[in-house]
């Protein structure tokens, strides 16, 4: 697959407060691009397993990167398999691992500066039904 996000059309985020003031939260991202590609093999009629690979850009521009969103470009590693229980009742579990480099924050507006170094796991787990 291949997308193409229009991140650019956010480019700040105004919060209203009458009781503090609130200085708004500039991003002044850029279009980004996400693809990716994946492969299932099965074993049986009810076991099957997959693989994929993603990269996904940051939308982020470094001089306006902050803490709240310290994103760098991302690369995802997933697995999963599937095992039919029934002839309409699926079971399904996956696992993705996203390396993301680190990234050096350096924000003059909001006088944010460090470093990210951030990594995600996520694992899903589904049944499916057919009718």
């Amino acid at each position: 697959f291949l997308n193409y996000i229009q991140w650019s059309v956010l480019k700040k985020v105004t919060l209203q407060n009458t009781a503090i003031p609130i200085q708004p939260l500039i991003f002044n991202f850029h279009d980004a691009v996400r693809t990716g590609i994946g492969t299932q093999y099965d074993f049986t009629k009810k076991l099957g397993v997959r693989f994929g690979f993603v990269y996904d850009q940051t939308p982020a521009i470094s001089e306006f990167r902050g803490v709240s969103i310290p994103t760098e470009n991302a690369y995802l590693l997933s697995t999963g398999f599937h095992y039919q229980v029934f002839e309409k009742i699926g079971f399904d579990v996956d696992y993705a691992h996203g390396f993301i480099p680190k990234s050096s924050i350096q924000n003059q507006t909001i006088r944010s500066f460090g470093n990210a170094d951030l990594a995600t796991d996520t694992v899903i787990g589904r049944i499916t039904f057919g009718i």
